[in-house]
């Protein structure tokens, strides 16, 4: 890690000087947001690649750009100024390679003619790229977008990111499918489909490519499967990878889903290892066999010994214990009533019940090794670091008291 951070900034200095200077380590923060985690590094907006400690490299353009900015103030407040964006949204947008490649006079005149194609200034605003386009580029993309079935042409301004001649290729590929669609193409169709905006769909085919030309077949019956069986649109929406799974999967897995009563099955099921598919299902009839008849709200009140409307307020508190299968919790409630801690204290702290058994009951062994027997489950619930802290706090109070 630290030889990738020294590389970078030895060409960064290179570049900008023998020293960093305050504007160049602001320039370094802004790009990586404050921070570089891994080892593998990309520095948003393209403006600097680190892959690895022997690869790094800054394109000409934009190590002029970089050496630009540093004596530029005005541009950033120009920006500021065409798009009413603020001097962080201003500076973010600058380390766009095209934004900077776009000369200092074209991005009025650009934006003015984006208006006049009848686009309006807050999908500018959402697309700021759009005025990095000539004109003509501009004219020649939405010759194409036009041709589609949209109510209104906003609604395809995601489309014009793809290069234009893949554009111009799926252009004429969507048109000639609408028969396959009922007269549609395939993005009015997974639209009504998913019931959301036409410009979300055209987001989503921008990202994930396989949407633009897989088989309308199994597209349409992947659809139909996922929705009969009560997936939610917006579930579909977050985890369009499942619309790539075979059809016969699917169906399949779905079909077991339901004979198991699993409730609001999630896209991630038909397409996730067959080990993580057996799993799920297995803990939903545990949970099931546990609950009975009971409410996931009258289970817990039983176990903690309180009234409904209690165990409803610490579900509310700390609602990520829905998501807690019940064997889980069943077992953690258990091995503390078995150490001695009452259900009281673990109303006070519901966190507890989120947190690994094994973790717990390794942490629970390691204090009363040491002498110490926690009076709140709060000390069971620290981060790592915070625990090792405590740990070594004890540590030393033992030596204290030893010599």
């Amino acid at each position: 890690m630290t030889s990738v951070m020294n590389c970078g900034m030895c060409f960064v200095m290179r570049l900008c000087g023998s020293s960093l200077d305050k504007h160049v380590l602001n320039f370094i923060r802004i790009c990586d947001k404050g921070t570089l985690r891994t080892p593998k590094i990309v520095v948003r907006y393209s403006v600097c690649y680190i892959h690895s400690p022997r690869f790094f490299s800054v394109k000409s353009s934009e190590a002029s750009y970089i050496e630009s900015e540093r004596t530029n103030t005005k541009y950033p407040k120009r920006i500021q100024k065409i798009f009413g964006f603020s001097q962080v949204q201003a500076q973010r947008l600058l380390l766009e390679r095209s934004l900077h490649e776009c000369q200092n006079n074209e991005l009025p005149t650009n934006v003015e003619h984006v208006k006049q194609q009848a686009i309006s200034f807050t999908v500018i605003q959402e697309n700021p790229w759009i005025s990095t386009f000539s004109q003509d580029s501009l004219d020649a993309r939405l010759s194409l977008i036009k041709n589609l079935d949209f109510e209104n042409i906003e609604d395809g301004v995601p489309l014009m990111q793809i290069y234009f001649s893949r554009l111009a290729s799926l252009c004429l590929f969507w048109r000639k499918e609408f028969d396959c669609f009922s007269g549609r193409s395939r993005i009015k169709y997974i639209s009504e489909k998913l019931q959301c905006p036409v410009s979300v769909v055209c987001q989503l085919f921008v990202k994930y490519r396989f949407l633009q030309m897989m088989e309308s077949p199994r597209l349409k019956k992947n659809l139909d499967l996922l929705l009969n069986a009560g997936v939610s649109p917006n579930n579909i929406l977050k985890d369009v990878w499942s619309l790539r799974t075979k059809s016969e999967f699917v169906e399949e897995r779905l079909c077991r889903a339901n004979e198991v009563g699993l409730p609001d099955p999630k896209p991630w099921l038909v397409r996730c290892q067959i080990e993580v598919f057996e799993r799920t299902l297995e803990r939903h009839m545990q949970s099931r066999a546990i609950l009975g008849s009971k409410s996931f709200h009258q289970f817990l009140a039983d176990r903690l010994g309180c009234d409904v409307q209690a165990a409803t307020v610490m579900v509310q508190r700390y609602p990520t214990v829905l998501h807690v299968n019940i064997p889980k919790i069943n077992e953690i409630l258990d091995f503390l009533r078995e150490e001695g801690f009452s259900m009281e204290q673990v109303l006070q702290v519901p966190r507890i019940l989120c947190h690994s058994l094994e973790t717990t009951r390794a942490r629970l062994g390691q204090l009363h090794a040491r002498g110490f027997h926690p009076v709140s489950l709060m000390v069971l619930c620290l981060s790592q670091p915070d625990y090792l802290k405590m740990v070594r706090r004890l540590e030393q109070r033992r030596a204290k008291v030893a010599q």
